[in-house]
């Protein structure tokens, strides 16, 4: 019989953004053929300042970019613990080649701001065939 073994998996750590003035895209955690990604969450630990338009963190994959945090889900200016509504996060999402989770990160319009740092988390179910 077939059955589902959720277990968490981390960014490995505080992704911290390189270069305030530029938009990144940062690949930040594997995800292998067969996992099925569930709910996320991240938690900003220091937050993004600047001026102008706000700092945007977005993480998804190379198929949909906001698949599990879109613009909006974490608020970069605050400190907290947010849970991931993006796209795919309506439904869990199965990956049928090895990718990997990737953050992409806008900066402040005004390009004056210091980086702040956020990690995140993600349950993830690997089908057990025995």
């Amino acid at each position: 019989m077939a059955r589902l073994n959720w277990f968490e998996r981390t960014s490995g750590g505080t992704v911290a953004i390189a270069d305030y003035g530029e938009i990144e895209t940062i690949q930040v955690m594997p995800v292998h053929t067969g996992e099925l990604i569930g709910y996320g969450f991240a938690r900003v630990t220091t937050v993004f300042n600047g001026t102008g338009t706000a700092a945007v963190l977005i993480i998804g994959d190379d198929g949909d970019t906001n698949r599990f945090f879109e613009a909006g889900n974490i608020d970069e200016v605050t400190t907290g613990l947010y849970r991931g509504l993006g796209v795919g996060l309506t439904n869990a999402h199965l990956y049928t080649a090895d990718n990997t989770i990737d953050v992409l990160f806008t900066d402040a319009t005004n390009d004056d701001g210091t980086a702040g740092d956020f990690n995140f988390w993600f349950y993830i179910a690997r089908v057990d065939p025995h």
